[in-house]
Protein backbone atom coordinates (compact mmCIF):
# COMPACT_ATOMS: atom_id res chain seq x y z
CA UNK A 1 0.00 0.00 0.00
CA UNK A 2 2.55 2.45 -0.30
CA UNK A 3 2.32 5.60 -1.67
CA UNK A 4 -1.18 5.13 -1.06
CA UNK A 5 -3.08 7.96 -0.08
CA UNK A 6 -4.66 6.91 4.04
CA UNK A 7 -8.09 8.78 3.16
CA UNK A 8 -8.38 6.79 -0.11
CA UNK A 9 -9.21 3.84 1.67
CA UNK A 10 -11.95 5.65 3.66
CA UNK A 11 -13.71 6.47 0.68
CA UNK A 12 -16.81 4.45 -0.76
CA UNK A 13 -17.52 2.32 -2.49
CA UNK A 14 -13.69 1.43 -1.54
CA UNK A 15 -14.18 1.10 2.20
CA UNK A 16 -16.90 -1.10 1.53
CA UNK A 17 -14.58 -3.49 -1.17
CA UNK A 18 -11.38 -3.52 1.24
CA UNK A 19 -14.00 -4.18 4.49
CA UNK A 20 -16.17 -7.10 2.49
CA UNK A 21 -12.82 -8.60 0.99
CA UNK A 22 -11.21 -8.97 4.57
CA UNK A 23 -14.29 -10.25 5.62
CA UNK A 24 -14.64 -12.84 3.06
CA UNK A 25 -11.15 -13.63 3.75
CA UNK A 26 -11.53 -14.36 7.33
CA UNK A 27 -14.47 -16.90 6.36
CA UNK A 28 -12.53 -18.48 4.04
CA UNK A 29 -9.51 -19.27 6.41
CA UNK A 30 -11.59 -20.02 9.40
CA UNK A 31 -13.52 -22.80 6.65
CA UNK A 32 -10.29 -24.17 5.75
CA UNK A 33 -8.76 -24.26 9.39
CA UNK A 34 -12.46 -26.52 10.40
CA UNK A 35 -11.81 -28.86 7.21
CA UNK A 36 -8.47 -29.47 9.13
CA UNK A 37 -9.82 -29.58 12.78
CA UNK A 38 -13.26 -31.93 11.76
CA UNK A 39 -10.98 -34.70 10.17
CA UNK A 40 -9.31 -35.00 13.81
CA UNK A 41 -10.02 -38.39 15.57
CA UNK A 42 -12.42 -37.60 18.61
CA UNK A 43 -11.27 -37.47 22.12
CA UNK A 44 -14.81 -38.42 23.95
CA UNK A 45 -13.66 -41.24 26.60
CA UNK A 46 -16.93 -43.75 27.71
CA UNK A 47 -16.61 -43.86 31.33
CA UNK A 48 -19.25 -46.95 31.60
CA UNK A 49 -19.16 -49.71 29.65
CA UNK A 50 -23.03 -49.76 28.81
CA UNK A 51 -24.87 -50.17 25.88
CA UNK A 52 -27.37 -47.28 24.70
CA UNK A 53 -30.68 -47.71 26.68
CA UNK A 54 -32.76 -45.48 24.13
CA UNK A 55 -33.44 -46.90 20.50
CA UNK A 56 -33.74 -43.94 18.73
CA UNK A 57 -32.63 -40.52 19.00
CA UNK A 58 -33.38 -37.60 16.40
CA UNK A 59 -31.92 -34.56 16.69
CA UNK A 60 -34.06 -32.15 14.03
CA UNK A 61 -31.90 -28.56 13.83
CA UNK A 62 -34.82 -26.07 12.65
CA UNK A 63 -33.80 -22.99 10.53
CA UNK A 64 -34.35 -19.48 11.19
CA UNK A 65 -36.80 -19.58 13.40
CA UNK A 66 -36.78 -17.15 16.13
CA UNK A 67 -39.05 -18.29 19.91
CA UNK A 68 -41.59 -15.11 20.01
CA UNK A 69 -43.05 -16.40 16.68
CA UNK A 70 -44.22 -20.04 18.19
CA UNK A 71 -47.64 -20.15 19.67
CA UNK A 72 -46.35 -22.40 22.51
CA UNK A 73 -43.70 -19.44 23.05
CA UNK A 74 -46.63 -17.27 23.28
CA UNK A 75 -47.52 -15.90 19.55
CA UNK A 76 -50.91 -15.32 19.39
CA UNK A 77 -51.98 -17.22 16.59
CA UNK A 78 -52.21 -20.87 17.09
CA UNK A 79 -49.29 -21.51 14.41
CA UNK A 80 -48.40 -24.45 16.77
CA UNK A 81 -50.91 -27.64 17.34
CA UNK A 82 -48.94 -30.47 17.51
CA UNK A 83 -46.29 -28.73 20.22
CA UNK A 84 -48.96 -27.29 21.90
CA UNK A 85 -50.73 -30.79 22.40
CA UNK A 86 -47.63 -33.16 23.04
CA UNK A 87 -46.09 -34.11 26.25
CA UNK A 88 -42.63 -31.99 25.77
CA UNK A 89 -40.14 -30.58 27.81
CA UNK A 90 -39.50 -26.72 26.85
CA UNK A 91 -36.95 -24.36 27.43
CA UNK A 92 -37.74 -20.89 27.86
CA UNK A 93 -33.98 -19.50 28.13
CA UNK A 94 -32.20 -21.19 25.87
CA UNK A 95 -29.98 -19.10 23.65
CA UNK A 96 -28.34 -19.54 19.87
CA UNK A 97 -24.52 -18.95 19.74
CA UNK A 98 -24.80 -16.58 17.11
CA UNK A 99 -27.08 -15.30 14.77
CA UNK A 100 -25.65 -17.37 11.43
CA UNK A 101 -26.24 -21.09 10.79
CA UNK A 102 -22.36 -22.11 10.36
CA UNK A 103 -20.99 -20.32 13.46
CA UNK A 104 -24.30 -21.67 15.53
CA UNK A 105 -24.05 -24.83 14.84
CA UNK A 106 -20.29 -25.00 14.57
CA UNK A 107 -20.50 -24.36 18.97
CA UNK A 108 -23.71 -25.61 19.49
CA UNK A 109 -22.78 -29.48 17.28
CA UNK A 110 -19.55 -29.47 18.85
CA UNK A 111 -17.79 -29.40 22.10
CA UNK A 112 -17.45 -25.55 22.89
CA UNK A 113 -15.63 -23.88 25.88
CA UNK A 114 -16.42 -20.80 24.31
CA UNK A 115 -17.08 -18.94 20.93
CA UNK A 116 -13.26 -19.36 20.15
CA UNK A 117 -11.96 -22.24 21.73
CA UNK A 118 -14.37 -25.55 20.46
CA UNK A 119 -13.26 -28.89 19.11
CA UNK A 120 -15.16 -29.69 15.71
CA UNK A 121 -13.87 -33.24 16.06
CA UNK A 122 -15.58 -33.62 19.33
CA UNK A 123 -18.75 -33.21 17.76
CA UNK A 124 -22.53 -34.69 18.77
CA UNK A 125 -22.07 -37.08 15.99
CA UNK A 126 -18.62 -38.60 17.06
CA UNK A 127 -20.22 -38.95 20.33
CA UNK A 128 -23.11 -40.81 19.40
CA UNK A 129 -20.77 -43.30 17.43
CA UNK A 130 -18.18 -43.49 20.45
CA UNK A 131 -21.41 -44.64 22.55
CA UNK A 132 -22.44 -47.00 19.66
CA UNK A 133 -25.25 -45.26 17.36
CA UNK A 134 -25.38 -45.83 13.71
CA UNK A 135 -25.63 -42.07 12.74
CA UNK A 136 -27.31 -40.93 10.03
CA UNK A 137 -27.44 -37.35 8.74
CA UNK A 138 -30.35 -35.76 6.47
CA UNK A 139 -30.51 -32.19 5.18
CA UNK A 140 -32.62 -29.88 3.10
CA UNK A 141 -29.58 -27.37 3.24
CA UNK A 142 -26.40 -27.51 0.50
CA UNK A 143 -23.94 -29.28 1.49
CA UNK A 144 -20.35 -27.21 0.45
CA UNK A 145 -21.98 -23.76 -0.97
CA UNK A 146 -23.63 -21.25 1.09
CA UNK A 147 -24.45 -21.04 4.73
CA UNK A 148 -24.24 -24.96 5.59
CA UNK A 149 -20.85 -25.42 4.59
CA UNK A 150 -19.18 -25.81 7.86
CA UNK A 151 -21.96 -27.82 9.33
CA UNK A 152 -20.97 -30.04 6.35
CA UNK A 153 -17.76 -31.08 7.86
CA UNK A 154 -19.52 -32.48 11.10
CA UNK A 155 -22.19 -34.35 8.53
CA UNK A 156 -19.36 -36.50 7.18
CA UNK A 157 -18.94 -37.99 10.67
CA UNK A 158 -21.55 -39.69 10.06
CA UNK A 159 -22.18 -43.69 8.78
CA UNK A 160 -24.47 -42.31 5.78
CA UNK A 161 -25.16 -38.68 4.96
CA UNK A 162 -27.63 -37.00 2.49
CA UNK A 163 -27.62 -33.64 1.10
CA UNK A 164 -30.42 -32.83 -0.94
CA UNK A 165 -29.80 -30.01 -2.45
CA UNK A 166 -27.61 -28.45 -4.63
CA UNK A 167 -27.38 -25.63 -7.05
CA UNK A 168 -29.75 -27.47 -9.61
CA UNK A 169 -31.41 -28.87 -7.06
CA UNK A 170 -34.52 -27.07 -4.84
CA UNK A 171 -36.09 -29.62 -2.48
CA UNK A 172 -38.46 -29.06 0.70
CA UNK A 173 -38.68 -30.72 4.10
CA UNK A 174 -41.79 -32.57 3.02
CA UNK A 175 -39.01 -34.16 0.63
CA UNK A 176 -37.05 -34.21 4.32
CA UNK A 177 -39.77 -36.21 5.99
CA UNK A 178 -39.48 -38.72 2.95
CA UNK A 179 -35.73 -39.37 3.25
CA UNK A 180 -35.98 -40.00 6.80
CA UNK A 181 -39.01 -42.74 6.74
CA UNK A 182 -36.27 -45.05 4.71
CA UNK A 183 -33.76 -44.44 7.35
CA UNK A 184 -36.45 -44.79 10.42
CA UNK A 185 -37.95 -48.17 8.24
CA UNK A 186 -34.18 -49.92 8.42
CA UNK A 187 -33.46 -52.19 10.76
CA UNK A 188 -30.66 -51.01 12.54
CA UNK A 189 -30.77 -50.35 15.78
CA UNK A 190 -29.89 -48.22 17.90
CA UNK A 191 -29.22 -45.04 15.61
CA UNK A 192 -28.83 -41.44 15.92
CA UNK A 193 -30.59 -39.35 13.05
CA UNK A 194 -29.67 -35.90 12.41
CA UNK A 195 -32.66 -33.77 10.59
CA UNK A 196 -31.30 -30.31 9.02
CA UNK A 197 -34.51 -28.26 8.10
CA UNK A 198 -34.46 -25.42 5.55
CA UNK A 199 -37.25 -24.05 7.99
CA UNK A 200 -37.97 -20.83 7.63
CA UNK A 201 -34.81 -19.26 5.93
CA UNK A 202 -34.92 -16.24 3.54
CA UNK A 203 -36.31 -15.66 1.37
CA UNK A 204 -39.11 -16.88 3.17
CA UNK A 205 -41.45 -16.82 0.61
CA UNK A 206 -39.94 -19.97 -1.48
CA UNK A 207 -40.40 -22.31 1.88
CA UNK A 208 -43.67 -21.68 1.84
CA UNK A 209 -44.47 -21.55 -2.24
CA UNK A 210 -45.85 -18.11 -1.50
CA UNK A 211 -48.72 -19.32 0.10
CA UNK A 212 -50.44 -18.28 3.88
CA UNK A 213 -53.60 -18.78 5.72
CA UNK A 214 -53.45 -15.25 7.56
CA UNK A 215 -52.15 -12.27 6.25
CA UNK A 216 -50.29 -10.45 9.06
CA UNK A 217 -49.13 -7.29 8.65
CA UNK A 218 -46.95 -7.88 5.53
CA UNK A 219 -46.67 -10.66 3.21
CA UNK A 220 -43.62 -11.26 4.65
CA UNK A 221 -44.70 -11.56 8.27
CA UNK A 222 -47.32 -13.66 6.69
CA UNK A 223 -44.86 -16.19 4.92
CA UNK A 224 -42.65 -16.59 8.02
CA UNK A 225 -45.90 -17.71 10.61
CA UNK A 226 -46.69 -20.01 7.80
CA UNK A 227 -43.13 -21.35 7.75
CA UNK A 228 -44.07 -22.14 11.86
CA UNK A 229 -46.88 -23.91 10.92
CA UNK A 230 -44.86 -26.02 8.37
CA UNK A 231 -42.55 -26.94 10.92
CA UNK A 232 -44.60 -28.04 13.61
CA UNK A 233 -46.58 -30.15 11.22
CA UNK A 234 -43.28 -31.29 10.28
CA UNK A 235 -42.18 -32.19 13.69
CA UNK A 236 -45.68 -34.09 14.87
CA UNK A 237 -44.75 -36.66 11.46
CA UNK A 238 -41.59 -37.30 12.49
CA UNK A 239 -43.06 -37.58 16.09
CA UNK A 240 -46.14 -39.96 14.90
CA UNK A 241 -43.68 -42.00 13.46
CA UNK A 242 -41.25 -42.34 16.16
CA UNK A 243 -44.27 -43.84 18.50
CA UNK A 244 -45.47 -46.14 15.51
CA UNK A 245 -42.07 -48.44 16.05
CA UNK A 246 -42.67 -49.30 19.63
CA UNK A 247 -39.67 -48.23 20.17
CA UNK A 248 -37.53 -46.36 23.10
CA UNK A 249 -37.11 -42.44 21.42
CA UNK A 250 -36.16 -38.90 21.90
CA UNK A 251 -36.46 -36.06 19.59
CA UNK A 252 -35.00 -32.92 20.44
CA UNK A 253 -35.98 -29.87 18.10
CA UNK A 254 -33.65 -26.99 18.13
CA UNK A 255 -33.60 -23.69 16.33
CA UNK A 256 -29.78 -22.45 14.81
CA UNK A 257 -31.17 -19.26 15.17
CA UNK A 258 -34.04 -16.62 15.12
CA UNK A 259 -34.01 -13.40 12.23
CA UNK A 260 -34.55 -9.83 12.87
CA UNK A 261 -37.56 -7.45 11.12
CA UNK A 262 -36.33 -3.89 9.24
CA UNK A 263 -38.56 -1.22 9.16
CA UNK A 264 -39.47 -2.32 5.57
CA UNK A 265 -41.07 -5.83 7.52
CA UNK A 266 -38.71 -7.44 5.74
CA UNK A 267 -37.00 -10.48 7.76
CA UNK A 268 -33.63 -11.52 7.77
CA UNK A 269 -30.48 -12.07 9.64
CA UNK A 270 -29.73 -9.36 11.81
CA UNK A 271 -27.08 -9.77 15.03
CA UNK A 272 -28.04 -6.64 16.69
CA UNK A 273 -31.49 -7.81 17.59
CA UNK A 274 -32.32 -9.91 20.43
CA UNK A 275 -34.86 -12.22 18.62
CA UNK A 276 -31.61 -13.41 16.39
CA UNK A 277 -30.84 -15.06 19.76
CA UNK A 278 -33.88 -16.26 21.37
CA UNK A 279 -34.76 -19.44 20.09
CA UNK A 280 -36.69 -22.92 21.01
CA UNK A 281 -35.63 -25.61 22.65
CA UNK A 282 -37.91 -29.16 22.87
CA UNK A 283 -37.47 -32.48 24.05
CA UNK A 284 -39.79 -35.36 23.45
CA UNK A 285 -39.55 -39.18 24.39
Amino acid sequence: YQGIPENYFNSLPIKTFVKVSFWLYDINEKFELLKIEAKKPSTWQITENILPKTEIVVLIVGESLRKDFLHSYGFPINNTPFIDSSPHIKFNNYISVASTTSNSLSKTLALSRNLVNYEPYNNIVTLAKKIGYKSYWISSQEPISGHGSPIAQIALNTDEYFFMNNETTRKNDKDLFKNYLAISNNKSSPKFIVLHMIGSHPAIGDRVEYQYDEYLVSKEISYYNKSVKNTDAFLGQIYQNLKSTKKSFKMIYISDHGLGINSSLQISHDDNVQESYNVPLILWG
